[in-house]
């Protein structure tokens, strides 16, 4: 993951249209569904929203690699324009950080 001129914090961060919430919904709803062997698992899953809105270099690690692999399949299907960050009111690269956990029951 290319890293130039990205900012990890912002006078406004990125914008997901509709809101954090619209964007949880919609990557559950394009997360494939793993069989997991594990009772907990915790995932990052990183990614930088462009100046542009657009998302590139998506990037997940965490303690199981299926899950791993099918939260960042799940980002790179969500191809919708963000508004992005900005500071001193111009547009920004921003690494995004998405924390993730799964529990059994």
């Amino acid at each position: 993951m290319k890293l130039d001129d990205v900012v990890t914090k912002a006078d406004t961060p990125p914008e997901f249209p509709g809101g954090m919430d619209n964007f949880r919904r919609q990557f559950a709803e394009k997360m494939d569904i793993i069989d997991v062997k594990s009772n907990s698992i915790n995932t990052r899953v990183y990614f930088i929203v462009e100046k542009t809105g657009y998302v590139r270099s998506v990037a997940a690690t965490g303690s199981d690699k299926k899950h791993s692999d099918a939260a960042e399949a799940a980002v790179r299907r969500l191809f919708v324009k963000w508004k992005p960050a900005t500071v001193n009111g111009e547009p920004v690269r921003y690494l995004y950080t998405f924390p993730l956990t799964l529990k059994k029951n």
